[in-house]
């Protein structure tokens, strides 16, 4: 029966998971390991695996032992000892390091009418991802979309090379470079979630033109000191720049600093790599950030020409204790002109989390979310938001979840349009997903 169920949910999908990661099957035939060495539930990372991430996706203790598949050698090791008169060595994959993945869902929506509540998305994103190691201070990951939603959306989300230990201590000056996630949101990235729904603080549209984890293209400095504290600063092309030539660039910067558990680096993991019961990280992790920006609206967009400065301010938390992991962030913000009409918008949106883990296959989720703005003294928007979510890994690589989102909305508006009263709504949605990754 168990068999039949699986079988049953998992026709027609070749390669599943969720809609964005940054771990990918590549890494586990890599090191040949279960996704459970990085992940608590594909996508959301242990310890571990962020400090994987961090270092550009390679192991924190380096790569050379674990490697299990033996990557292309571009050079010997005896033109280190030439150096500058010979080119430094490297490596490549032995394989090309690329993963497909495909997205499925099934949507109730109460609020719909007849005929149209239940919704089968399927696929809802259909991604190429890709991923890889020169070595142990160079990595890459790359994200290109094919189909989104129910739309062609080809177009690459994210591409990006970090260089690793570019002067000082190990660890302490990255460099990464292309189109990333701003490391403002490392706290709680977009791919570091069980739930569908995001946290409040990554997501929140205040005016509509600009949300914290949106891909954007630009450079990024960061490092980690004394195994603790992390820092990371950039500068990006902005988003609403038709062009990357503005001579205008957004700016962002975040400090986090980590009391117990494993260090930010990795320092206190396993030489060998851990696969089982490895989500128990007994530590807590504060952070700050900032990012400053500019909007261009032009006539291409409809309307009249106008310019936005606007700026955020936020502050993250995580703690874990045995098999229970908090998290909740606060971000606040200042539009200076989002609509035109030289009226300030200023916002709060917050959230707080809990995940526990009551057996290894089994992880409960309950998130509150809340978002409020002010165009003046007058409220714009104003609504709580609830996502509880159970989480089942069938295996280490197949996910099933059964997910909601309950919103209540106080003053609802559109375009900066307050609607009528009995147009402010509280609504329901629940989803179900089945999730692969091979």
């Amino acid at each position: 029966m168990k068999n039949m169920v699986l079988i049953i949910v998992t026709a027609g999908m070749f390669l599943l998971i969720t809609e964005e990661s940054y771990g990918i099957p590549e890494f586990a035939r890599k090191y040949k390991t279960s996704c459970t060495t990085c992940h608590t539930a594909i996508p959301k990372r242990n310890a571990f695996g962020e400090a994987f991430r961090r270092n550009g996706f390679v192991l924190p203790k380096g790569d050379a032992q674990l490697i299990k598949e033996e990557p292309v050698s571009l050079g010997a090791e005896g033109w280190k000892e030439a150096f500058p008169d010979a080119i430094w060595p490297g490596v490549i994959p032995p394989n090309l390091p690329i993963s497909v993945y495909v997205h499925n869902r099934l949507t109730y929506d109460p609020l719909k009418p007849e005929g149209k509540k239940i919704g089968f998305d399927m696929p809802h994103e259909l991604e190429l991802l890709f991923g890889g190691a020169f070595g142990n201070d160079v990595g890459l990951f790359g994200e290109w979309i094919f189909f989104e939603g129910g739309q062609n959306a080809v177009g690459m989300q994210r591409f990006f090379f970090q260089f690793n230990d570019i002067v000082g201590p190990k660890d302490a000056l990255n460099i990464k470079v292309g189109r990333i996630e701003p490391g403002i949101t490392s706290g709680y990235m977009n791919a570091n979630r069980i739930t569908l729904d995001r946290p409040i603080t990554i997501d929140y549209k205040a005016s509509g033109d600009w949300r914290p984890r949106d891909n954007q293209t630009g450079i990024e400095i960061n490092g980690i000191l004394e195994s603790r504290f992390e820092y990371s600063a950039g500068v990006l092309n902005g988003e609403g720049k038709a062009t990357p030539f503005k001579d205008r660039k957004d700016v962002f910067a975040r400090v986090a600093y980590k009391v117990g558990g494993m260090g930010l680096d990795g320092s206190g993991a396993d030489v060998e790599l851990k696969e089982t019961d490895n989500w128990e990280d007994n530590a807590v992790t504060v952070g700050a950030y900032t990012y400053v920006g500019n909007y261009l609206k032009t006539p291409s967009e409809g309307g009249a020409t106008y310019s936005n400065n606007f700026n955020r301010f936020g502050f993250d938390l995580r703690a874990g204790y045995g098999r229970m992991e908090l998290t909740g962030g606060v971000i606040l913000g200042e539009d200076e002109n989002p609509f035109g009409n030289l009226k300030k918008l200023k916002h709060t949106a917050y959230f707080s989390e809990v995940d526990y883990i009551f057996y290894p296959w089994l992880i409960g989720v309950f998130r509150v979310n809340r978002a409020q703005s002010k165009l003046v003294d007058d409220d714009r928007d104003k609504y709580w938001e609830i996502n509880p979510n159970i989480t089942i890994l069938y295996r280490a690589n197949i996910k099933f979840s059964i997910e909601g989102r309950f919103r209540v909305d106080e003053k609802r508006t559109i375009d900066g349009v307050e609607k009528d009263p009995s147009e402010k709504r509280a609504f329901r949605v629940f989803r179900i997903n089945a999730m692969i990754a091979f």
